[in-house]
């Protein structure tokens, strides 16, 4: 949920990145556009270096190096740094999700996968429909950063889920 979320989640603080970082409306457009790009295009990568290295290595780092961005993000003091992490944040994204949903596949019976897909499609969705609104009551409250510092509790309490639950390596 933590990818969608924050794909839309940035629109409504477009705004108040321009005022605070003095800069043009169109150059924040790489705040969205090279999210999408890096996350898009990595993803088919991640899902096959989930195949050989294990999606759990990929997936713990990945939720890690997403906090670790999301972080850079709430503190860049310039566009070009913000643009950087927000493309972190994607590369970080692009490699958990395809090994989520790999895992998935990988770990359930037939027969309960397609129940699951549809419960996480319907989260992905809710997640990105969420983020205009959830973005607007950060900004309003905490600032454009507040949108970035929200994924660090989200990221926490995944990596404890995913410690837990993620096994180590699967048999075929």
């Amino acid at each position: 949920m933590l990818m969608p979320l924050n794909s839309t989640m940035i629109a409504v603080a477009l705004p108040d990145i321009v005022e605070d970082l003095d800069v043009s409306i169109a150059s924040t457009a790489w705040l969205v556009s090279g999210y999408l790009i890096a996350q898009a295009s990595l993803q088919p990568l991640a899902g096959k270096l989930g195949d050989r290295l294990g999606r759990r290595k990929l997936i713990l780092g990945g939720l890690t190096s997403f906090a670790v961005a999301s972080l850079g993000a709430a503190g860049a003091p310039s566009l070009g740094l913000l643009i950087a992490f927000r493309v972190l944040q994607a590369v970080a994204g692009a490699l958990v999700f395809p090994n989520a949903l790999a895992l998935i596949r990988e770990v359930l019976p037939p027969e309960r996968r397609g129940t699951v897909y549809g419960m996480l499609g319907s989260a992905i969705g809710l997640a990105a429909a969420g983020g205009p609104p959830l973005g607007g009551l950060l900004v309003a409250v905490g600032g454009w950063r507040a949108i970035f510092l929200v994924n660090l509790p989200w990221v926490a309490a995944t990596l404890w889920l995913a410690r837990r639950s993620v096994p180590a390596r699967l048999i075929h």
